[in-house]
């Protein structure tokens, strides 16, 4: 136990989330994973919805625009 040889594991987590359709289910995902105590390195959502409600896509486009979440449309 010699604290000169700790070490520490640093993980940096991916996590992708394809979708197509499902408004609500895919901004309450994000809301719950944005809400996590230790954030992801990365939320990338992979989205093939030809259009979401305006709420949606200004959601998704806040949490783009502020690096949040990656976002890939189809």
């Amino acid at each position: 136990n010699n604290p000169l040889f700790r070490s520490t594991v640093i993980v940096s987590l991916s996590i992708a989330i394809p979708t197509y359709g499902r408004d609500s289910v895919l901004c309450n995902t994000i809301e719950a994973l944005l809400a996590l105590p230790i954030s992801a390195g990365e939320i990338l959502v992979v989205d093939q919805t030809s259009q979401h409600s305006a709420e949606t896509t200004g959601r998704l486009g806040r949490w783009h625009a502020s690096g949040a979440i990656r976002l890939i449309q189809r």
